[in-house]
């Protein structure tokens, strides 16, 4: 194959990047009144808006914090056991369910805070299966809940994102479906753009200061508009949402449009090697990444352990023609990019909470696909069909993201064009619920949280 930029000498590195833009993750908030907030409010979530022809674009600073404060006054005072930080809170699916039903039949389809976060959960650690009380229980870390500047629930504490009754109903729903196709999200160019790119550049002369913009400006014009494709998951959902957020983030992180959050997290750009190979492309992509759960002998408590997520990434042959196709190995420089991504993941999820949320799904991914691969509803005596098919329970829809502009960006780093212009997130939950290892360790942690009498839906 003809390297796509084989020809080129230029004395900088250039870098044309697709999905930036803040974190998209659009929350459906409820008014008291039962009604969505409209406008920009509704719109605007994690840093960017969609608009009504499903294009990610960038709000204002302003209007950020506009969204925070008007989140921020619409949330109810959290009850005083259910604001401190605890490291098991457990909370009932099959009463979750009930209170979620009861506020859409009495109170105007307005879910209480409470459960609309969950109980203020941020992880599953626990799924404890009780027959004798026809329930599913699921326990985690977890806190009471406050808006971050991206408008997103977050735990007042840690600043590591709440878990939403919308993603786990979502998850419910596709797990049949994951077990055939994985759920997904990539943002890719098309071979049209990439195409266009080439010819384009095969035409430029040496890059200097007064013609970078020009340059720069050209190259985006040319590459187009990134085509958003999901699978596996309803793309006007929450959940999907934030497949695409995280991949649309994790790009801007890596070819330094946004400076990290943290210390020790370099850009790509920052780290880029000039000796690469002209028609490669860096591909970074996360996925899950558990270790292989513990259960009892019964199959009726399990652990889910492992940090969630991790970051992987594979060099792309790009050829003159706009085909792309992986070849298997991966550029060092990338490659430690995406190692550091993963080592620090957990620290970014607390400053980018879109990282969090999506450990989130991931989670309740595989919690869905445990309940649903293993028949713990059956072996419970619960009824999840409102959860799995009530219109009652329907999640919320918003605009579909379909396309992202390019943005380019260089550096005056050797003499090659560099493009990086593709990955994505991938969640095979089937594949983590299939590894089990039997412990003698997790029957007594199902003894120890048995509800108190008197709980309600949630307890510590």
């Amino acid at each position: 194959m003809t390297g796509l930029f084989s020809k080129l000498r230029r004395p900088v590195a250039l870098l044309a990047a697709i999905g930036i833009g803040g974190a998209l993750v659009a929350t459906a908030l409820r008014t008291q009144a039962g009604v969505f907030l409209g406008g920009a409010a509704r719109n605007n979530v994690g840093g960017v808006m969609v608009d009504a022809q499903g294009v990610v674009r960038n709000p204002a600073r302003g209007a950020l914090k506009e969204l925070q404060q008007v989140r921020q006054e619409f949330l109810k005072e959290i009850p005083a056991d259910l604001r401190e930080e605890v490291k098991l809170r457990k909370v009932s699916i099959k009463q979750l369910q009930q209170a979620a039903l009861t506020a859409m039949k009495e109170k105007g389809g307005v879910l209480p805070d409470d459960v609309r976060f969950m109980g203020g959960l941020q992880r599953v650690k626990y799924i404890l299966v009780y027959p004798e009380l026809k329930d599913i229980v699921l326990v985690g870390p977890a806190e009471g809940w406050k808006i971050a500047e991206t408008g997103e629930p977050v735990g007042i504490t840690t600043g590591h994102p709440v878990m939403q009754f919308d993603d786990l109903v979502v998850a419910l729903r596709t797990a049949a479906g994951a077990k055939r196709e994985p759920i997904s999200c990539s943002i890719d160019p098309t071979q049209e753009g990439i195409k266009k790119l080439h010819s384009f550049l095969q035409t430029q002369p040496v890059m200097t200061a007064r013609s970078k913009q020009r340059i720069l400006t050209r190259a985006e014009d040319e590459l187009g508009m990134q085509k958003v494709i999901l699978t596996g998951v309803d793309p006007t959902t929450r959940f999907a949402r934030i497949l695409v957020a995280a991949d649309y983030r994790m790009k801007r992180l890596a070819m330094g449009f946004d400076p990290a959050p943290i210390k020790g997290m370099p850009s790509y750009m920052q780290l880029a090697s000039t000796d690469r190979q002209q028609n490669l492309m860096p591909r970074w992509w996360l996925e899950d990444d558990y270790q292989p759960l513990l259960t009892d002998d019964k199959g009726l408590a399990w652990e889910l352990r492992g940090q969630g997520v991790q970051c992987k990434t594979e060099d792309e042959v790009i050829g003159a023609d706009g085909s792309r196709r992986g070849t298997g190995k991966a550029d060092p420089v990338a490659s430690k990019w995406a190692k550091t991504m993963t080592d620090k993941y957990n620290e970014l999820s607390a400053q980018e909470p879109v990282f969090g949320q999506l450990r989130n799904c991931m989670d309740l991914a595989v919690v869905a696909a445990l309940i649903t691969s293993h028949d713990l509803a059956g072996k419970a005596g619960l009824d999840l069909s409102p959860a799995l098919s009530s219109p009652m329970l329907m999640p919320d829809k918003y605009e579909e993201a379909r396309e992202l502009p390019t943005l380019a960006n260089a550096v005056e780093k050797g003499k090659r064009w560099l493009i990086s212009a593709s990955g994505g997130v991938s969640i095979d939950p089937w594949r983590a619920a299939s590894k089990e290892e039997k412990s003698d360790k997790i029957a007594p942690v199902q003894e120890d949280a048995l509800p108190p009498a008197g709980a309600s839906w949630w307890w510590n």
